[in-house]
């Protein structure tokens, strides 16, 4: 996966999760299964993000710091 790859499935994910959580605010649900669902999504998110942060770093510094 390129550095474009990774910055585009981050977006793809922050985007997802906000859809996700405006769908069900506007929805009026509040179940635990879907506060299940939402810290699952969550904690896919950071774990992709710890797993890729020192490649996600270098490439921000070089993208936007050259």
């Amino acid at each position: 996966m390129t550095g474009v790859e990774s910055l585009l499935c981050i977006e793809e994910l922050v985007e997802r999760l906000q859809q996700i959580v405006l769908f069900r605010h506007v929805r009026g649900e509040h179940s635990s299964l879907w506060c299940l669902h939402f810290h699952r999504s969550q904690q896919l998110y950071m774990e992709y993000l710890m797993a890729h942060h020192d490649h996600l770093v270098a490439l921000y510094t070089s993208t936007f710091h050259t």
